[in-house]
């Protein structure tokens, strides 16, 4: 049994490191934006008083190609960037860079669950519903090792939704906690945007085609969808990772700062919070499952 709780400690420990590690490369991406707007900000300064009716560009590009027959450098493309375009387009590749950090968040969440799946059905069968262990006899279970229940966890179908349901049923605190939790937040309201999210960002470039079908696939996901009559608790929640006006379908995960009444500055931290609950969402599996183990340990003593 102690090998059981091993395995399941190690699952966790690579799995945190992995997103402790996303956020290292938010930090990143955020430091390395603000030293490339304050560049544009410096210039800015420095010719608004020798030309302070013109739009100077920031930059003047050509781009060529080498024809693969002759050899010779061909014109393809030409770009004259001013100071706002610049900046726009930082903030632009800004928030596509956020956007993929989150895609590989929800990629390394689902890996976990499956690596947790197998140490779960590798600590205690009947953690696992029959139909995970394929064709072989009840006989030829005893005995596997771990590698055969992390052939079979990736095995399962419509994964991980269909691991996190498993979860669920066999340790019913946890969508307990996922409705009601010290966050305020629905948490499988959460998983089923990020979800969607993912797949956006890998599919459409981060543009969601149509909002009203989106809307119903993740609130439908999340047991939340009434027909259309959306909740606006919820409504809200998720139009808050879009942009406005031109941008309203983008998927947007920059920082976002508020006003207040005192001398300090209120930032929500759009995909940070995201990243954090996944890690707390999985460390509450991983705390359950370490619970059933200890009380089977117990049992057995």
């Amino acid at each position: 049994m102690y090998l059981y709780k091993e395995e399941t400690v190690r699952a966790y420990e690579e799995f945190a490191s992995k997103m402790a590690n996303l956020k290292v490369l938010q930090k990143v991406t955020h430091e390395s934006f603000k030293k490339e707007v304050l560049a544009c900000m410096e210039y800015s300064k420095g010719v608004e008083n020798i030309h302070p009716d013109e739009q100077l560009p920031l930059s003047i590009q050509n781009m060529f190609f080498y024809c693969l027959k002759s050899g010779e450098a061909r014109l393809y493309g030409h770009s004259k960037v001013t100071i706002q375009e610049q900046k726009d387009r930082l903030f632009h590749h800004k928030n596509k860079q956020y956007q993929w950090l989150l895609a590989e968040a929800y990629e390394i969440y689902a890996d976990f669950l499956e690596s947790l799946y197998a140490c779960a059905g590798y600590s205690d069968n009947n953690l696992w519903a029959m139909s995970d262990f394929g064709s072989i006899s009840c006989n030829d279970i005893n005995g596997k090792d771990l590698s055969f229940y992390n052939v079979q966890a990736s095995k399962k179908k419509d994964r991980p939704k269909s691991i996190l349901n498993q979860f669920r049923r066999k340790f019913p605190e946890i969508q307990n906690v996922e409705l009601d939790n010290k966050h305020g937040i629905n948490l499988q309201l959460t998983l089923s945007l990020i979800q969607n999210f993912r797949h956006i960002i890998v599919h459409e470039n981060g543009i969601v085609k149509d909002k009203k079908v989106f809307l119903k696939k993740v609130l439908t996901e999340a047991c939340l969808y009434n027909g259309g009559n959306y909740n606006e608790k919820y409504l809200s929640y998720i139009n808050q990772f879009f942009g406005g006006g031109e941008h309203a379908n983008l998927i947007l995960l920059l920082e976002k700062s508020h006003e207040t009444d005192f001398p300090i500055q209120f930032i929500t931290d759009r995909l940070g919070n995201f990243i954090s609950l996944l890690v707390a969402h999985s460390a509450l599996i991983t705390e359950e499952l370490l619970k059933h183990l200890i009380s089977s340990l117990k049992c057995n003593i």
